[in-house]
């Protein structure tokens, strides 16, 4: 025996009263996740709003609705391409990607120089460039990396470079580096790694 106390009805089974919770009018603005009776659709959503149970994306046409504020979170990532850190959103996740890089930490430090950089990548292209007060330059840079042990494993016959993961080629150190740091393949820079050996070669010897 199931009781409904809204409607003062009784029901032989529960398949009954669920049946009855979901179609009677009187149970139109139910709230079936928090198990709570609303008279009129603006309490239901009075209730959706002020409800630590209930976590809704308003960028979603349909207002989707989550149990946890994680979830909502993981949802604008995912979805809208949201920023976890500053809540601006992007047109890509490409974008966001590339926005990301502004709330790292800049504590690449340069081999040649007092300089840091958020990456790996433009810490070589620095180097590349010419402008650290050490001296090193695209060339020098290009040498350190093509004379280590391990080259092998990163150089390519139509270019300098090449990844050693999907073998895309690159002219500059810095260009290969930077491809590593990105989501464009699963080549990393990892302790022991071929471009973690490269890196390396290029702290010591530009």
């Amino acid at each position: 025996m199931a009781t409904c106390f809204v409607c003062n009805r009784n029901f032989e089974t529960k398949l009954g009263f669920y049946h009855h919770r979901g179609t009677a009018k009187a149970h139109m603005f139910d709230c079936r996740r928090c198990l709570r009776h609303f008279k009129s659709l603006r309490a239901q959503q009075q209730h959706v709003r002020d409800s630590p149970n209930h976590h809704v994306c308003h960028q979603c046409d349909d207002a989707q609705d989550f149990t946890t504020a994680e979830k909502l979170d993981q949802h604008a990532i995912n979805v809208h391409n949201t920023c976890s850190i500053c809540k601006r959103r992007f047109e890509t996740s490409s974008n966001l990607r590339s926005h990301s890089v502004v709330h790292l930490a800049v504590d690449v430090e340069c081999p040649g120089c007092d300089r840091t950089f958020v990456t790996e990548s433009a810490m070589v292209l620095h180097l590349e460039t010419g402008t650290c007060a050490g001296g090193a330059s695209q060339g020098s840079v290009t040498r350190a990396a093509l004379d280590a042990a391990c080259s092998a494993e990163y150089t390519g016959e139509n270019a300098n470079f090449e990844c050693p993961d999907c073998e895309k080629g690159f002219h500059l150190a810095s260009a290969l580096l930077q491809h590593a740091e990105s989501d464009s393949c699963d080549v990393s820079l990892q302790p022991f790694s071929p471009l973690s050996n490269c890196l390396s070669a290029i702290r010591v010897f530009s």
